[in-house]
């Protein structure tokens, strides 16, 4: 395994999270106006 790649691959995961939350954030106010 090389460096690169594990470190794309935490790079990508951080990612994941950050979209998760933002998701999260956004779906939260829909719900209550719901």
């Amino acid at each position: 395994m090389s460096a690169k790649s594990d470190i794309l691959e935490k790079i990508l995961a951080v990612k994941a999270d950050e979209v998760a939350a933002a998701r999260k954030k956004r779906d939260l106010p829909s719900l209550r106006a719901e």
